[in-house]
This record gives C-alpha cells, structure tokens and sequence, in this order.
C-alpha cells in the first residue's frame, strides 16, 4: 500500500505534468544498416587535397578508395570519408559529418581525397507526440542527412 500512495503522490503527478509522452521511430538503423540508396563513381562528390577533420569516427586500411566507400556506406554513421593516398595503413578515415554541416573542418591536406556519399533515405521517420492538451500526431520527414530529435 505504501508503495501505491508513492506512485500516486509522485511519479503520476509527474507525468500528468509533462502533459505529453513522445514516441520516435526511426528506420533500420537499429542493425547498423541503414536502408538507403547510394551512387558513387571515383572522382563524383569529391575534394582532391583536403580532407574533413575532427569528425573521424573510424579508421581502416583498405586496397583503394572503392574499398574505403564500400566500408562507409553500409554504415549509418558514415556520411563522408577521406581517403588518403600516401599511406597504406588506416588510410580509410570514416567521418560522422560532411562539409555541408561542418564547412569549417574541411581543410587542405596534401595526400588526401575528401567524398561526401551521395545518400538517398528511403525510410520514414515519425514522430508521434500524444498531448494532453492538443492529441495531434505529426510526421517529421527525413532530411537530406536525416532527422534529429532533441
């Protein structure tokens, strides 16, 4: 009983308060795949000698940069690389931002070949608020990069 009056006194006022409960959906991302199409073609979408910095998220040795593109692209994380041509270990550098969201990161950097993944989004996200106040339901479409919810 002591428990009920508990649950009573504070924890349902608190969400009778809130006045809302909100729940996200998001794609396929879930696995680590993301259920997108891609192009790519060697030489498209890329910034021969610069490189985008401080938004590396993993670094991987491949044979070339189709390899560095086939290691980015089934990843949800990875929406550009830099691939770099004067070494041959972790010359793979998978970035979790693009120059369009970050301009300032990218940088000049001999030996280096930038590429944003040219990504087509085929998942809906929704985002669903049930309100006390206004019961209405909103659907929020992916971006070009995708949606985020703060």
């Amino acid at each position: 009983w002591k428990f009920q009056a508990c649950l009573r006194k504070s924890i349902i006022p608190l969400f009778i308060t809130a006045g809302f409960i909100i729940v996200f959906t998001a794609g396929s991302c879930g696995n680590g795949k993301c259920s997108a199409t891609h192009r790519f073609a060697i030489g498209d979408n890329m910034v021969n000698g610069y490189a985008l910095l401080g938004h590396v998220f993993e670094n991987v040795s491949v044979a070339g940069v189709i390899h560095c593109y086939h290691t980015c692209q089934p990843n949800c994380r990875c929406i550009s690389f830099n691939f770099l041509t004067t070494v041959n270990q972790d010359n793979c550098q998978l970035n979790s931002e693009n120059k369009h969201l970050t301009p300032g990161a990218l940088v000049r950097m001999e030996g280096s070949h930038y590429y944003d993944l040219d990504i087509k989004y085929n998942d809906k996200v929704r985002l669903k608020v049930k309100s006390t106040r206004h019961p209405n339901v909103w659907e929020v479409p992916p971006g070009e990069w995708g949606t985020q919810v703060y």
